[in-house]
């Protein structure tokens, strides 16, 4: 198969998957009341789109990993992980649903810490 025709054919299938799986999830979550912003409708389905690209990546790395053995690579790896567990810690709206505090500095400081040691990962490696 055509690799531009295979790669339209993933994409077509990621973009109704995270259509689906916004339509399931925006059903389960309460009603936007009048104190807060459509913009809160939004956040899961960005959420599951980074999720869904980070995991491609992990995917993609991991291969590359497994038959080069880098450093740089593995590198790679951890960089990702720690961009992964950003983007769900940072998620407001999967917190609420998981009974966490709504806007939990903790959580927060939590998400920061994540995005901080996965920048130092990608400098690091980068500097190598």
């Amino acid at each position: 198969m055509n690799e531009n025709i295979k790669a339209g054919a993933i994409s077509l299938g990621i973009i109704l998957f995270v259509s689906a799986l916004t339509f399931i999830l925006g059903s389960m979550l309460p009603q936007v009341s009048q104190g807060e912003s459509i913009f809160t409708r939004i956040i899961p389905f960005l959420t599951v789109v980074n999720v869904l690209l980070i995991m491609i990546l992990l995917y993609t790395y991991a291969k590359a990993y497994m038959k080069m053995n880098s450093g740089f690579t593995l590198g790679i790896l951890l960089f990702i992980s720690c961009l992964l567990m950003f983007v769900v810690v940072s998620n407001h709206t999967l917190l609420r649903m998981l009974n966490f505090d709504k806007g939990s500095v903790f959580m927060d400081m939590v998400a920061m810490l994540f995005a901080t040691i996965s920048l130092a990962i990608l400098l690091y490696i980068s500097n190598k």
